[in-house]
């Protein structure tokens, strides 16, 4: 009833949109590149550190307990 294997359509420019999309990959990496290494010495210079949300969130929540009341809470406890 059902075949197994999806066959495509065939496309006029199948080949050049393919290349055409390797190609926007490669351009897109070099671009994300340079923006994250322009950042970087940007805080490099600025003498900034990177944090992840989970770092930030561990640096500020004793902050914010103490501010408005709250008890302190453990880390929650990971599955293994």
């Amino acid at each position: 009833m059902f075949s197994a294997t999806i066959t495509e359509e065939v496309h006029p420019f199948g080949r050049e949109l393919k290349q055409l999309n390797e190609i926007v990959e490669e351009f897109g990496g070099v671009i994300r590149d340079a923006e994250a290494e322009a950042d970087m010495s940007v805080m490099r210079a600025k003498n900034l550190a990177a944090y992840c949300a989970a770092e930030y969130l561990s640096e500020i929540r004793p902050l914010f307990n103490n501010r408005f009341g709250l008890a302190q809470q453990a880390p929650p406890m990971a599955w293994i």
